[in-house]
C-alpha cells in the first residue's frame, strides 16, 4: 500500500508556494504596487506565505533527507557537521 504524503510532495508543493510567492513579490515591485497600502499589505502577506511555506517544507525535509543519504557509521557526524555549517552561515 503505497502512503500518501511523504518527503517528495513536501518538497514540490512547498517549492510551489516558495516560488510562487516569490514570483508575485517580485511582480508587484516590477509594477510599482508598493506606491498604494493595498500593494504594501499584499507584499507582507506574501512574505507570510512564504516563511510558512518554507518552514514546513524545504526548512525541515532537507534536514531529513541529507542525515538519511548518509551510512550508518557516519550519520551523527556528518549530520552534526550540517547542522554546524548552517549555522555558521545564518550568523555570518
Amino acid at each position: 500500500m503505497r502512503v500518501s504524503g511523504g518527503r517528495r510532495p513536501s518538497m514540490i508543493y512547498g517549492g510551489t508556494v516558495i516560488s510562487s510567492s516569490m514570483l508575485l513579490i517580485g511582480i508587484l515591485y516590477a509594477t510599482n504596487a508598493t506606491a498604494s497600502p493595498g500593494g504594501r499589505y499584499t507584499i507582507i502577506a506574501l512574505i507570510y506565505i512564504f516563511v510558512i511555506a518554507f518552514s514546513m517544507s524545504w526548512a525541515v525535509v532537507n534536514r531529513i533527507y541529507c542525515s538519511e543519504i548518509q551510512p550508518m557509521r557516519t550519520r551523527a557526524a556528518a549530520t552534526s557537521l550540517g547542522q554546524c555549517a548552517n549555522w555558521v552561515r545564518i550568523s555570518l
